[in-house]
């Protein structure tokens, strides 16, 4: 009866309300009808808002120390979520924050889905509890934005349960330490059986740092290389 290009390939073709509805693979719907009508464009609101000058500083500070700007990042203790938003703000950072406070945790998903930054940049869980397991190796950056939303203690668990997700090659974390509970982590790091934990103290806080390779790994050169230790590389011949 009729043919119309459209952008996209259709998935799904949907018959309601005397229209045509098609689906396409990138996510839009397209409406057909017997009348031609103006199209509407839906917009996400935003509100912008201004971060407190401390937090900016301090996201900022964390990103230059750290030197991490892009990739996915841990943030444990929501609190305000003015770091956390600040953090988003100043890098290209996809970020996911945990707290234990289900309704701090709602209020400030809220304000940022509001900002246009929750479900695209940001995402919130309502559990920050050392049963909580996350991915290995997938935090590009770790931050403590509050302690004891956090659970942080100078044990050797809670090291591991931040370590562990830390990706290798320079995966980095920052914990809001000072004084001797600074002195006292610095050394739980030296001491700990952690590969290629290092730690250095920072003006507000301790840079917690995953160097080198993951235990047991090799590189991998090109097609024909052997991904196992101490294995000899052959090249085929002729080719």
């Amino acid at each position: 009866a009729w043919i119309m290009d459209v952008e996209g390939k259709v998935e799904r073709l949907l018959a309601a309300d005397d229209k045509l509805f098609a689906v396409t693979l990138d996510g839009r719907i397209l409406a057909f009808g017997a009348e031609s009508k103006n199209h509407k464009e839906f917009k996400r609101p935003s509100v912008p808002s201004e971060l407190p000058e401390q937090a900016a500083a301090m996201a900022k500070a964390i990103i230059e120390k750290s030197g991490v700007t892009e990739g996915y990042a841990l943030f444990y203790g929501v609190s305000d979520g003015e770091l956390l938003e600040a953090l988003t703000l100043n890098s290209n950072l996809a970020i996911i924050g945990l707290d234990r406070n289900a309704k701090r945790t709602d209020s400030v998903r809220r304000h940022l889905d509001a900002q246009g930054l929750y479900g695209t940049r940001v995402a919130l869980l309502d559990d920050a509890s050392p049963s909580f397991e996350l991915p290995p190796y997938m935090a590009s950056l770790t931050v403590i934005g509050d302690l004891d939303a956090a659970g942080f203690e100078t044990t050797a668990e809670f090291l591991a349960r931040v370590f562990e997700p830390m990706r290798p090659y320079g995966g980095k974390a920052w914990i809001p330490l000072q004084g001797s509970e600074r002195d006292e982590f610095l050394h739980l790091v030296e001491t700990g059986a952690l590969p290629g934990a290092k730690a250095v103290a920072e003006e507000g806080g301790v840079l917690l740092s995953r160097e080198g390779p993951l235990p047991g790994s090799a590189p991998w050169t090109h097609q024909y290389g052997d991904a196992a230790p101490g294995q000899r590389v052959f090249q085929p011949v002729g080719l």
